[in-house]
C-alpha cells in the first residue's frame, strides 16, 4: 500500500559544481523542493536529478533507489512522518525489489537527518 511505501529521490543543485541529496518521503507525499530542500542545500536553484545522474551517482535506476545503499557522502533527508509507521516499504536497489523495514533503520544510516517540512506539511 502507498501509505506505508517510501520513495528515495535524488535532488540536484543546478549550479556547478553540482551537489546532491537524497530525500525519503512517503509515496503519497510530494517533496518541498522549492523551499525546505532548497534552503537545506543552500542552493539557488534545484531540481530532481535526471535519470542518468541518479544512475551515475547511485548505481540504481529511478524507481528502485534504496536509501540502504547510497554513497556515504550523500546527505539523506527523511520525512519524520515515516517514523510513526510500524514498518516501511522501500526500494530495494532495482525496480522489481522492495524491502520491508522498521523506520528505526534511519537511526543507523550515516548522514541521515529527519527534516520537518520535507513534504511541505
Amino acid at each position: 500500500p502507498l501509505e506505508i511505501s517510501a520513495n528515495t529521490i535524488i535532488v540536484a543543485s543546478k549550479k556547478k559544481p553540482k551537489t546532491y541529496v537524497a530525500a525519503v518521503v512517503r509515496a503519497t507525499r510530494r517533496i518541498d523542493v522549492n523551499h525546505t530542500v532548497k534552503r537545506l542545500m543552500n542552493a539557488g536553484r534545484i531540481s530532481f536529478a535526471r535519470a542518468e545522474e541518479t544512475a551515475e551517482l547511485t548505481g540504481m535506476m529511478i524507481g528502485g533507489v534504496t536509501v540502504l545503499a547510497l554513497p556515504s557522502q550523500l546527505p539523506i533527508y527523511v520525512d519524520p512522518g515515516l517514523m510513526d509507521l510500524d514498518y516501511i516499504i522501500l526500494g530495494g536497489g532495482s525496480r522489481s525489489i522492495k524491502i520491508k523495514v522498521s523506520p528505526e533503520i534511519f537511526g543507523v544510516i550515516p548522514g541521515t537527518m529527519l527534516v520537518n517540512g520535507l513534504t511541505g506539511d
